[in-house]
This record gives structure tokens, sequence and C-alpha cells, in this order.
């Protein structure tokens, strides 16, 4: 039976804070098979693991990532209040989460976010930093350019483009030649998704997935892999 790979989304990020060591440890926990990260660039261009470019929702600070210095960042706690004060939550560093992977031997997912599209020169030290590890990692990105960037330093990386609503809906995927793989979010995913991803063998992981889903009992070959806040639930479902 085919197997499809199970990813944290930022980790097992619906029971432990997203992004963190934690809640990479806890996709171990968990079962899964890897997990799906999210990188942004410091002021002086150390790729850094956090989803939002300005820490207000994640660390109460209204500072945006790509106006600190890493050694300022390193001084920020996650979490509310009460974490911030009982807990060591910190914004790790890709080199540091690549480490993780390769002792956890996990696959890595690492999205590139928008400071990385503002300065896409610094993909080429993206890249160099998860060459340990490049067998098991793809690079994704909503920003298609960042994926034609990526291939352009290492032609053998996987990628997968990440679609909105309406490219998904609109069924014209290929002029999107650089993606070996789409990502989208598990609501768009429709019968006649499945039959146009069918025709054109294109490969797919479905993202928001919480192990409730239909599709996941009856999943066509065309889906590869699940991108999931809670591992060990869909592991079981």
């Amino acid at each position: 039976m085919f197997k499809r790979e199970i990813y944290g989304h930022r980790g097992a990020s619906g029971v432990a804070f997203e992004n963190t060591i934690s809640a990479f440890q806890q996709a171990v926990v968990e079962g899964a098979d890897g997990i799906e990260i999210d990188v942004q660039l410091t002021k002086d261009s150390v790729p850094v693991v956090i989803h939002d470019r300005n820490l207000s929702r994640l660390a109460s600070r209204d500072r945006l990532v790509d106006e600190m210095n890493f050694k300022s960042l390193t001084r920020v706690k996650l979490g509310s209040l009460w974490q911030r004060r009982t807990k060591n939550l910190y914004i790790p560093t890709l080199k540091e989460v690549v480490h993780f992977c390769e002792v956890h031997k996990l696959k890595l997912n690492v999205e590139l976010k928008e400071t990385v599209a503002e300065r896409p020169e610094q993909v080429r030290q993206i890249m160099d930093l998860i060459e340990p590890i490049a067998s098991s990692v793809h690079i994704s990105s909503f920003h298609y350019e960042l994926i034609e960037e990526s291939i352009r330093h290492n032609a053998s990386i996987e990628t997968a483009y990440l679609l909105k609503k309406k490219q998904v809906q609109r069924m014209d995927w290929s002029n999107y030649e650089a993606a070996d793989v789409f990502h989208f979010h598990q609501k768009y995913w429709t019968s006649q998704i499945a039959a146009y991803a069918a025709q054109r063998k294109y490969k797919i992981r479905l993202y928001g997935v919480d192990g409730s889903e239909k599709v996941l009992q009856n999943s066509p070959t065309s889906i590869i892999g699940w991108i999931t806040d809670y591992p060990k639930r869909v592991r079981q479902a």
C-alpha cells in the first residue's frame, strides 16, 4: 500500500508552540515523517524559523523580524506572558532545525516567506544550509520566483508551489513547470481537482488536514502527503 508522508505543520503545532524545537520534538513523538517550517530573514540575513514577519502575534512585540539583527532576535521570547516567564520558547535558526532533522531522520519542508522573496540573492545561502539533508528536503513557497531561484542553485532539489484558492480552481497549473509538487489547503480538494490531477499526473500534498477528512480514507495516488497540526490524529485516521 502506498504510504503518504505526514508532515507536522510548524511541528506538531496543534499541541505545542509553532515553529519551536518543542513543536518539532512533539512531531517526532507523534510519529511524523517530517516537519514543515517557515523561513524568514533577519536584518543581517540570517535565515530563522518563524511564520510571521511581525512579532506581535507570537511574542507580543510590534517589531519586524527583518528590521532586527539576529543577536537582538535571540533575546526574544515567544508565547503568552506566562509562557515567556516559564518556558524557553525562542526562534530557532534554519541551521539548527536542519541539524535537528538530521539527528532525528526527519524530512523537511522549507517554506520560503516574504522576506526571502525581497532578498532572493539569499536563496543560495539557504540552499547551502540544507545541503547536509538535501535528499530529504523540499523547498516550498507561495512566491513562484523563489521556486525558480531554488532550482538555479540546485536542480535536483524537490520543489513545491503553494497554490491559492483561485489558482487551484482554475485548474491550469501547467505554467508552473519549476514545481515538482503542488501544495494547497484540503478544503479546496474536489472530485474535479482529483480528476484534473490524475489526468496530468500531478503530485499533491494537502495542508490544513486535522484527521477528520474523508479524503484520508480514500486517497488517490496523486496525493503523496499530508501537512497537519496534528500528526498523531492523521496517523491514526
